[in-house]
């Protein structure tokens, strides 16, 4: 053989395997850094790029308040939509990047929130599962599911003055995550309040859940959620110690982390995911 034509054999194998692999989904755990881009005409509002850095991250979000939402005035109204349009787009950059997600929701008081409660609502089961809001509202799965695949069937708006009332109903009411999760865009919610602790939350406040109150019990109830986080993230690393991917924890803005994650790899986006605030 030729020294040409013992050259052409590896040669063939390397370009047959760049081509391969120009057609081939990244690895499980490639993580991409995903560049800020604008979502409205403010072009503060912008999706929250993490440093690819870290593992664990802290999108500060506003959230609907726990009193009855019908009383919410506008501007707080707004700021929450504009927040949960901010989180859901972030979410789904970083999802379609191949970066797999552990996304753990703060109002998530259940592991129902997975690839195999999807399967039993498409096919007709689930239909009187509910979860509460803090203001007693309820609301039911398969209702929701279905809310959500009606108001986005073609796509997610990129800008948020796109949004239409319904969509903005939409995402104050359940939140960005959950949105995600009923339209498959995101496989599952990690839950981090229990059952149980949410009833010792509300028997810490003697069952009054107004925001009064709630502002009288504030570091009782948020060292309480900070520290079931903690717990819960430290489990999710023992139980998948090869995991690669991003542990996404979507709490409020209130809740700062600093101290929770010392040691970590953490990183909060309250620097550069609320640069957008001061302009609702």
């Amino acid at each position: 053989m030729s020294p040409l034509k013992f050259m052409a054999v590896p040669v063939f194998f390397l370009v047959f395997f760049f081509l391969l692999s120009c057609n081939v989904r990244p690895r499980a755990g490639f993580q991409q850094e995903v560049a800020s881009r604008p979502l409205s005409n403010d072009s503060l509002l912008r999706t929250c790029a993490f440093d690819p850095g870290y593992q664990i991250v802290h999108f500060p979000m506003w959230h609907r308040p726990p009193e009855n939402s019908e009383n919410t005035p506008i501007e707080s109204f707004e700021r929450v939509v504009r927040s949960q349009f901010q989180l859901l787009h972030t979410l789904l950059d970083y999802n379609r990047s191949y970066t797999p997600l552990a996304v753990f929701e703060e109002s998530i008081t259940q592991d129902s929130y997975n690839e195999n409660y999807i399967t039993r609502l498409k096919q007709g089961a689930g239909d009187g599962d509910f979860f509460t809001a803090l203001d007693g509202t309820i609301y039911y799965f398969a209702q929701e599911r279905r809310r959500a695949i009606t108001l986005f069937q073609g796509g997610f708006p990129a800008f948020y003055e796109q949004m239409n009332t319904q969509q903005k109903q939409l995402l104050f009411d359940l939140g960005a995550s959950k949105v995600l999760y009923f339209l498959e865009e995101i496989p599952r919610l990690y839950s981090v309040i229990s059952p149980n602790d949410f009833d010792l939350l509300k028997a810490q406040m003697g069952g009054n859940l107004s925001v009064a109150n709630i502002e009288s019990n504030r570091y009782w109830i948020y060292t309480f959620r900070e520290q079931r986080l903690r717990d819960k993230i430290l489990s999710f690393r023992q139980l998948n110690p090869d995991w690669n991917g991003l542990i996404f924890i979507t709490y409020g803005a209130n809740h700062d982390f600093a101290d929770d994650f010392l040691g970590l790899p953490f990183q909060s986006g309250h620097a550069f995911c609320l640069n957008w605030i001061d302009r609702t």
